[in-house]
């Protein structure tokens, strides 16, 4: 029997289009106290003859075909219906991050206003996490003018995934970030990475800016992660992404006991 050859692009962002696309949350959870601060919303999708897909892959293919706004509404709407409704339950103004990539990121994009619009009847806060890969000379003025557009509405911008490739210490420098997500590569580097992971949290609270790091997976990390002062911490340690559903059913366990041993 031959093997069922590879989706195209079409038929990836096609067919999750058409059976809707799911959304795992992952907690992100404030180190020094404990406590739930909100979620990040992930991107996944299966196809019934291929199975789970690479949320890399999607982004891939969405872009190619000039999709990706089209696909990634569709998780910001879950997104923030799940948040709000958690947000609502808590009684507390909880956090939600979505990804977006550099080139979503121009003035007059419709998604971008989409997102305004939508974040305003939203009760939790949305953040918007910009990766950090892509060619750092596509960054310029449109990009600021359309970020300072978003902050004003009240949304957050984050970097995602600093230390992964080439840093973008310009990138860094140019604009008050709410957040800086720290990749878990740092966490693998043995003793050197270990003082590179504690310069740049020193760096990045001198600049101002709150601290995640992401890829906790042992309670040895969760120490280096306290040690090195970071603010927020996120993993599987902490807690696995999940469905909506289990999230919303478990928001009585509003901190991770985990994060305060």
């Amino acid at each position: 029997m031959s093997a069922t050859p590879p989706p195209s692009d079409d038929e990836i962002v096609g067919g999750l289009l058409q059976q809707g696309l799911d959304v795992a949350y992952q907690p992100i959870v404030e180190l020094a106290s404990g406590d739930l601060v909100g979620w990040e919303a992930l991107l996944r999708g299966q196809l019934p003859e291929h199975g789970a897909l690479s949320p890399l892959h999607v982004v891939g293919s969405a872009t190619r075909i000039g999709a990706l706004d089209t696909v990634m509404r569709q998780v910001a709407e879950q997104a923030l219906t799940t948040a709000s409704v958690a947000s609502l339950r808590l009684g507390r103004s909880m956090t939600v991050t979505v990804n977006l990539e550099p080139a979503q990121i121009w003035p007059g994009s419709p998604f971008l206003q989409w997102l305004v619009d939508r974040s305003r009847s939203c009760p939790a806060q949305v953040l918007l996490e910009v990766t950090e890969r892509g060619d750092e000379t596509a960054w310029g003025e449109e990009q600021e003018l359309a970020l300072d557009r978003l902050q004003a509405a009240g949304l957050g911008i984050a970097i995602d995934d600093l230390g992964t490739g080439v840093s973008r210490l310009r990138l860094l420098a140019r604009r008050d970030w709410t957040w800086v997500k720290l990749d878990r590569g740092f966490l693998l580097l043995g003793d050197r990475g270990l003082v590179l992971l504690r310069h740049t949290v020193a760096m990045l609270h001198e600049l101002g800016t709150v601290v995640l790091l992401e890829g906790i997976e042992t309670d040895e990390q969760l120490e280096i992660a306290r040690t090195a002062g970071v603010d927020l911490v996120q993993g599987n340690l902490l807690s696995c992404p999940m469905s909506a559903d289990a999230l919303l059913a478990h928001l009585v366990d509003t901190s991770s006991p985990r994060a305060t041993e």
